[in-house]
C-alpha cells in the first residue's frame, strides 16, 4: 500500500507512480565512432534485468543505469532483507523493473546482492596482486575496492573476506571489492571441473567439494557455474557443503526481457554466439564499443533481448570502454555525512578523497551538503576528479589561484582539469537513507543532519508504523535553496 502523508490525514490512498531518477548514471555511449550501424536499443523498456558490478550509490548505478531504488524489494541470495545502506560500490547485484536506455535512467522493482566467495586468505601475493580465497584465485587491480580494510598491503594470510568480482574464462576472478569482514557462512562461486557423479565430488579452482550429503538445486556439468555454501571451512581443501546451487544468467526470466550482462566470455565464440555468464548470445547482429573482435576471455557489457533460450545481443561494450568515455568509473549522489577534511569525507558511507581538486575549500563542504561526486575507487576511497555542490546560494570559480562571482543558476561543479566551480540553488533529483532524528512533523524531521520534509512525499509500507524518531527510511527527493531535502518518496523500513 502507498500514500502521502497528506493523503494519509485526509483518509485517501494515491496511486500515484513516480519516474525514474533523472542524471548520472554515465555517459551515453550509443553514437560510438566504432559503433556499427546496427541501433542500440533506446527508449523505455517495460521489462529490465540489469546484472553487473555496482557502481555508483544515491540510486544505485548498475552498467551504465541509475536506477531509483526506494520501494524497491531489497535482498540477498541468502534470502535476507536489505536497505540501500547494505550496499556498496564493487558489489554484484541483479536488478529487475524498467529502463530508459536513452535517459540512462530506471526504477527497480527488486534488487538481489549476489554474495560473492566468502572464507578466509590462504595465500597472498602483494607483489603479484593475488590472493586465493575458499581454493579460488583472486586477482586484483587499479579499480578493485576494500572495505574494511584499506587495501591488500593491509591484509593477511587468515584473514575472514568476501571477494565480490567477475570469473574470467581461466577460472580466476578479477575482485570488483574485497571486504574484511566476519564470516559466519562460507560460501564459494567457481565453475564445476573434475565432476565425478559416483563418488559425488567436484572441484572449484583447488577446493575439492564434496556433495554426497547434499541436495543438489540444478543439473550439475562440467563447466555450470555453481555457488556452495558450508558452515564449516575446508578442511584439506575438501569442502563439505550444506547446499549446492547451479546459477545463470538468465535462469528464471520471461521471453521478451531486456537484458544486460557484465562478465568475461567463457566460450570461443563460434557461428555468431558466445557464452557469457552461463547464458548463450547471439552477437550476429551487433554494435561494438571499444573493440572490433569479440575474444574469449574478454570481460563484455552485453545489451540485449532474451528471447526465451538465447540472449539477441544489440550492443557489446569493452571493459574500460564508458569509464574512458566519461572520465571516472564510480559516482555517489547525496549528503556529506561526516567532514573531516579534503581528503577524508563521506557520502553514503563512501569516503571521498577530493584533495586533488584545485580550489575546492573545506568551507564549502560542511556535513549535510548535497553533492554529487564523479571519480574512481582506489582502495578504500574514492579519489574524486569531480565535485558538483548542489545546494549552496553563493558561487566561486577558482582558477590559477584567483576567483570571481558567478551566476547561482548554473550547475555547480569543481573538477581537477579546470578548476572551476559553479554552485546552483538546488540539487537534482537523488536519495538518500538513514534514521529519523528530531522529529517534529512530516514536514520537519532530519535525516543524517539534513532536514526533511515529506508531507507530499509517496509513501511505501505505512504499514510497518507511523513515521517517528529512530525509524529507519529511505527517501527520494531533491534539496531547496535552504537546504531542505523536499521528498517525493519514502519507504519506511
Amino acid at each position: 500500500m502507498k500514500a502521502t502523508f497528506s493523503n494519509l490525514v485526509t483518509g485517501l490512498l494515491s496511486a500515484a507512480l513516480l519516474s525514474a531518477c533523472g542524471g548520472g548514471g554515465g555517459n551515453d555511449v550509443g553514437n560510438a565512432n566504432n559503433a556499427t550501424t546496427t541501433s542500440p536499443v533506446s527508449g523505455v523498456a517495460a521489462t529490465s534485468v540489469f546484472q553487473g558490478p555496482v557502481a555508483g550509490l544515491g540510486s544505485v548505478i548498475v552498467n551504465g543505469v541509475r536506477f531509483s531504488v526506494v520501494g524497491a524489494n531489497l535482498s540477498d541470495d541468502d534470502s535476507k532483507s536489505l536497505t540501500s545502506a547494505d550496499l556498496q560500490i564493487g558489489m554484484q547485484v541483479r536488478i529487475s523493473g524498467s529502463s530508459d536506455q536513452q535517459l540512462l535512467t530506471g526504477t527497480a522493482n527488486s534488487v538481489e546482492l549476489a554474495h560473492g566467495t566468502r572464507g578466509p586468505i590462504t595465500l597472498l601475493n602483494a607483489a603479484l596482486n593475488t590472493l586465493t580465497v575458499m581454493g579460488q584465485k583472486v586477482v586484483v587491480n587499479a579499480t578493485t575496492a576494500y572495505r574494511g580494510v584499506a587495501g591488500l598491503n593491509a591484509l593477511v594470510s587468515g584473514d575472514m573476506v568476501e571477494v565480490h568480482g567477475i570469473a574470467q574464462a581461466d577460472g580466476s576472478v578479477v575482485a570488483t571489492l574485497i571486504e574484511k569482514k566476519t564470516v559466519s557462512v562460507f560460501s564459494v562461486r567457481g565453475t564445476v571441473s573434475a565432476l565425478n557423479t559416483s563418488s559425488k565430488t567436484f572441484t572449484l579452482g583447488t577446493l575439492l567439494v564434496d556433495y554426497s550429503t547434499t541436495v543438489v538445486q540444478g543439473s550439475l556439468v562440467n563447466g555450470v557455474t555453481v555457488r556452495v555454501r558450508s558452515a564449516t571451512q575446508p578442511v584439506s581443501a575438501r569442502l563439505t557443503p550444506t547446499s549446492v546451487d547451479v546459477i545463470n544468467a538468465t535462469q528464471a526470466l520471461t521471453a521478451n526481457t531486456t537484458l544486460k550482462l557484465k562478465g568475461a566470455v567463457s566460450a570461443l565464440p563460434s557461428a555468431g554466439r558466445l557464452t557469457l555468464e552461463g547464458s548463450t548470445v547471439d552477437i550476429s547482429s551487433v554494435a561494438l564499443l571499444g573493440g572490433t573482435t569479440v575474444k574469449m576471455g574478454d570481460v563484455i557489457e552485453v545489451r540485449g533481448v532474451w528471447d526465451g533460450s538465447i540472449l539477441k545481443a544489440t550492443q557489446i561494450e569493452f571493459n574500460g570502454y564508458r569509464e574512458a568515455q566519461a572520465g571516472f568509473s564510480n559516482e555517489l549522489y547525496g549528503n556529506i555525512s561526516t567532514f573531516t577534511s579534503l581528503s577524508s569525507f563521506v557520502v553514503n558511507g563512501v569516503i571521498v578523497d577530493a584533495s586533488a581538486i584545485t580550489g575546492l575549500t573545506a568551507s564549502l563542504l560542511p556535513a549535510g551538503t548535497y553533492v554529487e561526486v564523479k571519480g574512481s575507487m582506489q582502495g578504500s576511497a574514492l579519489k574524486a576528479s569531480k565535485v558538483e555542490i548542489k545546494n549552496l546560494t553563493t558561487t566561486t570559480t577558482a582558477s590559477n589561484n584567483s576567483s570571481e562571482s558567478l551566476s547561482t543558476s548554473k550547475t555547480g561543479e569543481t573538477d581537477n582539469n579546470d578548476a572551476k566551480q559553479v554552485v546552483t540553488v538546488s540539487g537534482g533529483y537523488y536519495e538518500t537513507y538513514g534514521t529519523v532524528s528530531a522529529y517534529v512533523s512530516a514536514a520537519d524531521f532530519k535525516v543524517n543532519g539534513v532536514r526533511v520534509n515529506a508531507i507530499s512525499a509517496l509513501i511505501e509500507h505505512p504499514e510497518r508504523g507511523p513515521l517517528r524518531n529512530d525509524s529507519f527510511v529511505e527517501l527520494k527527493g531533491s534539496q531547496n535553496a535552504s537546504g531542505v531535502f523536499v521528498a517525493t518518496k519514502l519507504e519506511i523500513k
